[in-house]
């Protein structure tokens, strides 16, 4: 069996629904509601993912750092976009929010943010991972996203 590791490429972040994205952030602000400058849409892209279409995933994770939590980011979830090929992410309005999303999700419920100290999550994006590959459409080498929604 094995290893793949990669590398998110390209990443980006909207504060609501109706927003632009925004692209140069160098901290993506992870929180949500009304306040200023956090956002509910942090968008992660991955390409040239070598897995091949219907491939068994036997586990997959995404690593993330956590600068700091929002105490308003207590709930949240973070999805697959449900495409054959993620395509990059642009400063046009909703272009994390509008994307299409896999059922498989991770969220507070099983994986809580709030109560952890600042520093490096890990995310079994398992399932959200074999519901992407599992598509007719999806050949190895294509791109995928991981999307965080704090606005459920």
């Amino acid at each position: 069996m094995a290893k793949l590791t990669l590398t998110i490429n390209d990443d980006g972040s909207q504060d609501e629904v109706g927003d632009a994205v925004v692209l140069t952030n160098t901290t993506d602000v992870f929180g949500g509601s009304s306040v200023s400058n956090e956002a509910d849409y942090v968008g992660f892209r991955i390409v040239n993912v070598t897995v091949p279409q219907a491939a068994t995933i036997r586990h997959a994770a995404i690593k993330v750092n956590l600068a700091s939590v929002k105490t308003s980011a207590t709930t949240y979830n973070l999805k697959g976009e449900n495409v054959d090929n993620s395509a990059e992410f642009t400063t046009a309005v909703d272009n994390i929010s509008g994307r299409a999303l896999t059922t498989a999700l991770i969220d507070e419920t099983t994986h809580p943010i709030h109560d952890l100290p600042n520093g490096y999550r890990v995310w079994d994006v398992t399932a959200i991972v074999q519901e992407i590959v599992n598509r007719a459409g999806w050949v190895s080498g294509n791109a995928m996203a991981f999307i965080f929604n704090t606005a459920t």
